[in-house]
């Protein structure tokens, strides 16, 4: 599909407003790469996926073996002797000093432990699809704010010109005034007609102002630098996708949609991990320990012991019991966010092709709707000025003209931006500038 612009309007949008006079031109992709490499909330989630990823090394590293070292030196007051013929005994030394080293594995403790990796493992991944999705938004929203951007530039441009035609018009009521071809109520209403054009024009260049800040702010310029957005023109869009394809499409890449498959895994993780909870703990652990100075009577400087600790919770008022009927619940709430997901996906995808359509069609309306308007005005201005027209219709003509132009405008951006929408809604990781 070829949009074309009229000549009236093309002419309007080339020529400059005052806050592009200077500054670099802004191409969308350089102001897409911009916004994604400044964007606060992208490094945020980034950070907190490195911080997650180290926080899955260490959930696997808690399955291993785990050793442990102790030394403890004790000084008590007195030494404790006791008198066994010429050679008395040493049954506690005023000062003793151990050290020890312990390596344990947990048994059955390891079942959970691998689980609970499992989840972190997973977190791990939704956390880096959350700084992908946070880049993907970033970059859009960026993309949508290019476009009303250009979208008020246009407008702010066409607003200026209609004031140039408006003091034109002016001047010419005025000097038919003069002349005694229309009366005093037709010049004053030639005389509001370029007031109501001023007020427009404040507006529209105020809002423009403010959109440009914005894209500036978004893209991590300051205050001092120029920027200068293009021309906004029509341009050529692809074929609509069919709808199933594109909502098979979307549900193959959407973010949004592996998330909510991942929090279903980690729900079903987590209810077998709840299950653990009803083992006994068992742990197998040997010790090496090394006694120091003097020793106590019948202690050995050094030891070794092995064996196998087991604990189990045999009653817990219920507690263990509650929490699987908690994760049960949970699998449940998110399989249910899973269907939830998925629905919102293919309404999205059916609302974004339906709009797009409309877009188009919208498009064709007013560039019609523009050129008829564009030739009645010349028409009434014609009759005007030969005297054979009142000011009043004049008036009308040149509101329906200033109308269609903005109606013009605000179609092309916004079929610019449906198609920006419509890639976003299929998975796109970021725009495809048109």
């Amino acid at each position: 599909m070829r949009l074309l612009i009229s000549p009236l309007v093309a002419m309007y949008l080339a020529m400059p407003s005052a806050s592009s006079l200077a500054g670099e031109v802004l191409k969308l992709q350089q102001a897409i790469n911009l916004a994604r490499s400044h964007s606060p909330a992208i490094k945020k989630q980034q950070a907190a996926g490195q911080a997650q990823s180290n926080h899955a090394a260490s959930a696997w590293a808690d399955t291993g073996p785990r050793g442990q070292v102790a030394y403890n030196w004790v000084r008590f007051q007195d030494q404790q002797i006791a008198s066994f013929g010429p050679a008395p005994l040493v049954v506690r030394p005023q000062e003793t000093r151990a050290g020890s080293f312990t390596l344990s594995q947990p048994l059955t403790g390891f079942y959970a432990l691998m689980q609970m990796a499992r989840i972190e493992g997973i977190k791990k991944d939704v956390a880096e699809n959350t700084a992908q999705l946070t880049d993907t938004l970033t970059a859009f929203a960026t993309a949508e704010l290019y476009i009303r951007a250009q979208q008020l530039a246009a407008m702010s441009t066409l607003s200026q010109n209609r004031i140039a035609a408006g003091k034109a018009i002016q001047k010419e009521g005025q000097a038919l005034f003069r002349a005694g071809k229309i009366h005093k109520g037709d010049a004053l209403k030639l005389d509001l007609v370029l007031s109501e054009a001023k007020s427009s024009a404040a507006k529209v260049t105020a809002q423009r102002d403010i959109l440009y800040a914005t894209v500036k702010e978004q893209i991590g310029y300051g205050d001092q630098q120029m920027v200068t957005l293009p021309q906004i023109e029509a341009v050529s869009l692809p074929p609509l996708p069919e709808q199933k394809i594109a909502v098979e499409k979307a549900l193959l890449r959407r973010t949004e949609f592996h998330q909510a498959k991942r929090g279903v895994e980690i729900a079903k993780i987590g209810t077998l991990y709840s299950y653990s909870a009803y083992w006994p703990q068992v742990n197998a652990f040997a010790q090496w320990s090394r006694q120091y100075g003097e020793l106590p009577f019948g202690q050995e400087a050094f030891t070794r012991t092995y064996g196998i600790s087991a604990t189990w919770d045999i009653w817990d008022n219920g507690s263990r019991l509650f929490k699987t009927r908690e994760v049960t619940e949970v699998l449940l709430q998110t399989e249910y966010e899973l269907t939830e997901v998925q629905r919102k996906i293919k309404l999205e995808v059916i609302e974004s092709i339906a709009n797009l359509q409309a877009a188009r069609e919208t498009v064709s309306l007013a560039k019609g709707a523009l050129e008829q308007a564009t030739e009645a005005h010349r028409i009434e201005s014609s009759r005007f000025r030969a005297g054979s027209s009142r000011a009043s219709e004049l008036v009308l003509s040149e509101a329906a003209e200033a109308n269609a132009e903005s109606n013009w405008i605000s179609a092309i951006a916004d079929v610019q931006s449906q198609q920006y929408k419509l890639q976003r809604v299929q998975g796109d990781a970021a725009p495809t500038v048109l």
